[in-house]
């Protein structure tokens, strides 16, 4: 340590004029094949561009400034360039493997690294449960999961549960999972490229029972939004008891579905409604879910004909991409155990922000 220190006491000084004088030069030439430097004939291409005024410091020089950097900057310096590569690799810990550790992956760095490549390497996506780096579009099948998703450990299993929404047609459901977020999110930020189109999520169709649904996703404010309807006319009595029921079951938040007793009590709460409801008149019932940023809203209408018109609407915010508030991190989590604050929840209105005119839709 104390030769470390003194180290980088010889160098402090003379490296502010040093780099001074590197910057005012101007060369003219190709690069030297000076070995006391790092390698440079990479970065000389034919149209004779400056090499990186980096590489031009000695290598002592270029080991002293990187021993100020944390590991995870000198990881980031290594990736610039093979010669930089060659030179930590030779000289720093660059291991994602924390010291003393026995072997144990510090999976939190290496995600954070392998979604750094993900910004040249488009094609690839990164699994934030295993940190495995695999080909996105060819897992289509599986909803762009993991390979690996069957060997997950069961913690992270319940931090990432995928939300079958029903949308219709010849495929019953639209599997919504945070990989499929992710993608999206890069491909409004980054381009056409890195993800998925929200068309991807603009979907619709008449189930085989007879109700409509309907998907459509926005990008508001940098917030991925997803708003669902589910609409359905059934006679009264008790079909359309048993079909409030049905649509619940099926549409509304994983969480609302989850917790003990929490749909039976929006259930019994419409049925009380629909039973005290006249010719011609409507009522509307608004949900919103105590750990994700999930709002629902049932709307029905008793008609002529012995009818009765169902409509329920589901607003999800997924949020931004890397985004880790506490309402749009529990959107996947199975079992979440914190629930938002009941101020924070009342002045939610997901469904407005949906809505708004700042949307991209795209």
């Amino acid at each position: 340590m104390a030769d470390r220190t003194g180290s980088r006491r010889r160098w402090f000084f003379p490296l502010r004029p040093f780099l001074s004088s590197v910057r005012k030069q101007s060369p003219s030439g190709p690069p030297s094949q000076d070995t006391g430097t790092a390698e440079q004939t990479e970065h000389y291409d034919h149209n004779h561009h400056h090499p990186p005024l980096l590489l031009n410091l000695p290598n002592e020089m270029i080991l002293n400034v990187a021993s100020f950097l944390d590991r995870g900057s000198q990881i980031l310096l290594s990736l610039s360039c093979r010669q930089l590569r060659c030179l930590l690799l030779n000289h720093c810990y660059l291991d994602l493997t924390p010291s003393g550790s026995g072997g144990g992956v510090d999976k939190t760095t290496k995600v954070r690294f392998l979604r750094l490549l993900e910004l040249d390497q488009p094609k690839y996506l990164t699994c934030r449960s295993c940190g495995l780096l695999y080909l996105w579009r060819v897992r289509e099948f599986s909803g762009y999961g993991c390979p690996r998703e069957n060997h997950h450990a069961s913690s992270d299993v319940r931090l990432s549960y995928g939300q079958w929404i029903r949308r219709g047609g010849e495929k019953r459901y639209l599997y919504v999972r945070r990989e499929v977020v992710d993608l999206i999110c890069q491909a409004h930020m980054r381009g056409p490229d890195h993800g998925l189109p929200l068309s991807f999520c603009n979907v619709s169709g008449l189930d085989d029972t007879g109700v409509f649904h309907t998907n459509e996703a926005r990008v508001v404010d940098g917030q991925f939004l997803l708003a669902s309807r589910t609409e359905v006319e059934v006679g009264s009595g008790r079909e359309a008891a048993m079909m409030i029921d049905r649509i619940t079951l099926s549409n509304m938040c994983l969480h609302v579905r989850a917790t003990v007793g929490t749909l039976d009590d929006i259930s019994k709460t419409l049925k009380r409604a629909l039973g005290s409801m006249a010719l011609d008149s409507e009522m509307s019932e608004v949900f919103k879910c105590s750990f994700c940023e999930t709002d629902h809203r049932m709307r029905m209408k008793k008609g002529r004909g012995n009818l009765t018109t169902m409509v329920l609407e589901v607003w999800r915010n997924y949020g931004q991409l890397d985004e880790n508030r506490l309402s749009t991190e529990q959107i996947f989590h199975r079992d979440p155990v914190m629930r938002i604050d009941t101020v924070t929840i009342s002045r939610r209105d997901v469904r407005a922000a949906f809505e708004a005119q700042t949307s991209d839709v795209l």
